[in-house]
């Protein structure tokens, strides 16, 4: 492996987050390392499907949508499959194939099966893992034990990134040193800090208005010192525990557009009500974000593109999972972007 990326966004396997990233610039990708969760939507999607088509599946969401270059699968919404290690098993015959830099994803939990990821033994050797801790994994014994956990596996430290995921980022909390013992007394390859504070839903926020919203993780990490060896991870434009399978609604109409330590959200109203603007208010919406100063100009990001031609053109609207996208993709730009400087600086 070479050098780790920068930023590690955490994505899940739904169309739009797929989509973001295929339509990354490519100087931008090379600074990031996407973490595909395998959704519980899209487990339950394939559960009546062979180990075989499974793992061609998810193969076609990381190294289709990513193409080459670093990035993870986090398979834990499969764990619970018989042929859960056929499946790791196919997905590496496939990367290996494809000389791709994708690695899977340990859990602690994945420590106690004799199946799943950890039956990949050659792609870990070509290309090392990923271990990610959530806050609930520090009340327990085990993750005092991971040295003889990782000696068991036969996982070198020195081969893992560790992913400190602080899920939740509330405003004053930090994110490094969350795991202070875990991060500190082994030789991790890196160490990503992971979190989100998007909001779960916009209910909150008045319709038909603009607001601005804070990045939290942000605002942490960028406070707290960093090297060469600490990354920066996020959840993008969405709240770190969001539904899974998505809500069968319809949502507002609304814009989620990343500034550089804050969120600019248009707040429009439910597309489906009746006496509303439906589809149309998200051209409105889009013009009023080209006029304000957070906006990067067309050029920035595809996202940005895709803001710019619904603002001028005004031939189509868009729908939630088009905005999504191009939020997605305007975000992990910016991100990664701003992380290369941090650490540049």
């Amino acid at each position: 492996m070479t050098q780790p990326s920068l930023y590690v966004p955490v994505l899940r396997s739904h169309a739009a987050e797929r989509d973001a990233v295929r339509e990354l610039d490519p100087s931008v990708r090379r600074l990031m390392a996407p973490l595909f969760e395998v959704s519980r939507k899209s487990a339950l999607e394939m559960e009546d499907l062979p180990a075989h088509a499974v793992a061609r599946k998810l193969v076609q969401l990381t190294f289709g949508s990513a193409g080459q270059g670093e990035m993870y699968i986090d398979p834990t919404a499969l764990a619970a499959r018989n042929d859960l290690t056929a499946i790791c098993a196919e997905i590496e015959r496939l990367l290996l194939s494809l000389h791709s830099d994708a690695q899977f994803v340990f859990r602690l939990d994945d420590f106690g099966r004799s199946s799943g990821v950890g039956s990949a033994r050659q792609l870990m050797e070509r290309n090392g893992c990923a271990f990610r801790v959530i806050t609930s994994d520090y009340s327990g014994p085990s993750l005092s034990n991971i040295a003889s956990l990782l000696k068991k596996a036969g996982i070198d430290a020195r081969n893992v990134d560790l992913l400190v995921d602080c899920q939740i980022v509330a405003k004053g909390e930090r994110m490094r040193g969350t795991a202070a013992k875990l991060e500190n007394d082994h030789a991790w390859r890196s160490i990503t800090y992971l979190g989100g504070s998007f909001p779960p839903n916009l209910v909150q926020l008045k319709k038909n208005d603009q607001h601005e919203l804070p990045r939290h993780e942000w605002i942490a990490f960028s406070s707290e010192g960093h090297d060469r060896r600490t990354r920066f991870g996020d959840y993008t434009v969405q709240h770190p525990l969001q539904p899974d399978p998505p809500l069968k609604t319809l949502p507002s109409g609304s814009i989620r557009y990343t500034s550089d330590d804050y969120w600019v959200v248009m707040r429009g109203e439910k597309l489906d009500n009746p006496t509303g603007p439906g589809h149309e208010q998200y051209i409105a919406q889009a013009q009023l974000l080209c006029g304000r100063p957070e906006y990067r100009g067309r050029s920035f990001s595809a996202g940005d593109e895709y803001i710019y031609v619904i603002a001028t053109e005004m031939k189509q609207t868009g729908n939630p999972k088009t905005w999504l996208q191009a939020a997605m993709n305007h975000h992990m730009t910016l991100a990664a972007r701003q992380i290369s400087a941090a650490l540049a600086a």
